[in-house]
């Protein structure tokens, strides 16, 4: 059975939430989200930069939140190759 390794974090995020009757639905309505959107993001090891930034203006402590960076979303592109399309190298 694995653990999340950020579980320390979000419990503490959890209780900090709790000491302040802060929900992740009322948390979600601040942030254009649903509440599962932001309890997800809480609990990985990184949440959108859009989202960081606004916790951190409702008074989130850094210290409880993911790192913020933006990924992208859903598998990468495959680059096609079409059969008839030869490139050609030039070496000069």
């Amino acid at each position: 059975m694995t653990t999340n390794p950020y579980r320390e974090r979000y419990e503490r995020l959890l209780v900090w939430m709790g000491d302040h009757d802060i929900t992740f639905q009322a948390t979600g309505e601040q942030l254009g989200v649903d509440g599962a959107t932001v309890r997800f993001a809480c609990q990985g090891a990184t949440c959108p930069m859009s989202h960081h930034m606004k916790l951190l203006e409702l008074g989130f402590p850094s210290e409880l939140l993911p790192e913020a960076l933006d990924k992208p979303r859903g598998r990468p592109r495959k680059v096609p190759k079409f059969p008839g399309f030869v490139q050609h190298t030039s070496h000069v």
